[in-house]
């Protein structure tokens, strides 16, 4: 250790480095700085490996039993570097971008539908298996559409399943916010509507989740109302399925007579349409329910229980009901009861309603005087609050009044102070004019 710039101890350490290899036998010394100014030198020997300096000497030494094989090298201990993966050649990249050309062509795709993400995953999923099991037929690798079809909704509902509690968990406290984007296909001239939701994580992530993506009807103005209709309709499934099965129960025959003329009328083999009329009068009280619940120029917090209890009321069997209504009202029913959860703030709205302020609605008189009792004690507290804000408010008044009292009597206090000095003053001035040897100059008076 030695003295060092500006107070500072310098550290001096020497090295030794051993090459290893054969070749010229003399060590190399040099030195080098610590750094600039420090003046503290750090002296590094670089050694060759020979008879004189190094361990030349262990070359001839053979330990017996050992077979040169079990010799590991240096670099084994380091792992071996990841392989590259082989890149095609440039006739296999001419045939790629022929056979990407014929796809775009034929299925009528965008060019950008190469570079989407879908499409790599899919391509190189096809590679991976064609590398594990050789050649192999595309047609037998790949699913059917149906089975395509299927596998989404399930796929969608298994999302949707844990998608929920995610949202339910980060937007409790309102912390995100929702974004509506709009754009037209360029080629086929289809308008689409999307709705995006942004939040920020516990963990200060910022996550962004796509809620729906809906093609948009060119024929509406695109109004802040048609906008909100289309991402409902979207976002509630029973009303696009119950404008779904009513648009072909009421065009039921002009669709038979398209498909005669098509010579596909055996596409209605399957199809029966007063089983269709049945589930559009099953579907329609969810429809209203919808309609009513999402206006905005009128109050409808109490229309929930309202409809609550109109849907209950419907989902009840009944004797006209065949086979398979009977199983979507008890599974409804089912769903219905799990998913509903009145707030009290629901059932203290009945009792503001004055058709609905006897509570019938409600089941137990346990409810009904958990509503009373709630409704009181707010009315108190805001009694309360209304006397106490009237008495701070007389207690100003009095303060001002006090005030005011106050500034008066000093007023007058003040006048009267006024009026002594100004009699004083008179006095003072006729006894000055008395006498005629204090008249003042004309300079003075200036």
């Amino acid at each position: 250790f030695g003295s060092g710039t500006r107070g500072l101890p310098a550290v001096r350490v020497g090295f030794m480095v051993t090459v290893a290899g054969r070749g010229s036998s003399a060590g190399l010394t040099c030195q080098e700085q610590a750094g600039r100014g420090s003046g503290a030198g750090l002296p590094i020997t670089v050694a060759r490996n020979g008879h004189k300096t190094g361990t030349s000497s262990l070359h001839k030494h053979k330990c017996s039993g050992l077979a040169a094989s079990s010799t590991r090298s240096v670099l084994s201990y380091f792992g071996k570097s990841p392989s590259k993966l082989k890149l095609p050649n440039k006739e296999e990249i001419n045939m790629i971008t022929k056979m990407a050309v014929k796809y775009v062509s034929k299925d009528l795709r965008s060019f950008q539908s190469i570079a989407g993400e879908g499409f790599l995953e899919i391509a190189q999923c096809l590679i991976d298996i064609g590398s594990r099991s050789g050649r192999v037929d595309a047609k037998e690798l790949l699913p059917d559409p149906t089975t395509v079809s299927r596998n989404l909704k399930t796929m969608a509902s298994e999302v949707k399943t844990k998608l929920i509690p995610e949202l339910k968990l980060n937007l409790s406290e309102a912390v995100g916010a929702a974004t509506l984007d709009m754009w037209t296909d360029d080629y086929r001239k289809i308008e689409y509507l999307c709705l995006t939701i942004h939040y920020i994580e516990k963990t200060w992530c910022l996550r962004e989740r796509v809620l729906c993506t809906t093609q948009w009807d060119s024929s509406l103005k695109k109004t802040g109302e048609n906008i909100k209709s289309a991402v409902i309709q979207s976002l509630r499934k029973w009303n696009s399925l119950y404008m779904m099965f009513d648009s072909i129960h009421t065009q039921y025959d002009q669709i038979k007579d398209i498909l005669v003329e098509r010579s596909e009328e055996h596409r209605l083999d399957d199809l029966n349409n007063n089983l269709i009329e049945n589930i559009v009068k099953f579907l329609e009280p969810f429809k209203q329910a919808s309609d009513a619940l999402e206006a905005s120029s009128k109050p409808t917090l109490y229309l929930t229980i309202v409809w609550f209890k109109r849907l209950e009321m419907h989902l009840k069997p009944s004797l006209a009901d065949n086979i398979i209504i009977l199983e979507l009202k008890a599974k409804c029913l089912r769903i219905l009861k799990e998913k509903f959860q009145p707030h009290l703030l629901h059932k203290m709205a009945l009792f503001f309603h004055p058709k609905l302020k006897s509570l019938k609605l409600l089941d137990s008189e346990t409810e009904k005087t958990d509503v009373r009792n709630e409704i009181k004690k707010l009315l108190n507290e805001k009694h309360r609050s209304e006397v106490f804000s009237q008495q701070e408010d007389e207690s100003q008044s009095e303060i001002g009044e006090t005030a005011e009292n106050n500034n008066k009597r000093k007023n007058q206090d003040d006048l009267k102070d006024c009026k002594k000095r100004k009699k004083q003053e008179d006095l003072f001035d006729v006894e000055d004019s008395s006498d005629e040897n204090l008249e003042p100059e004309p300079d003075e008076l200036e």
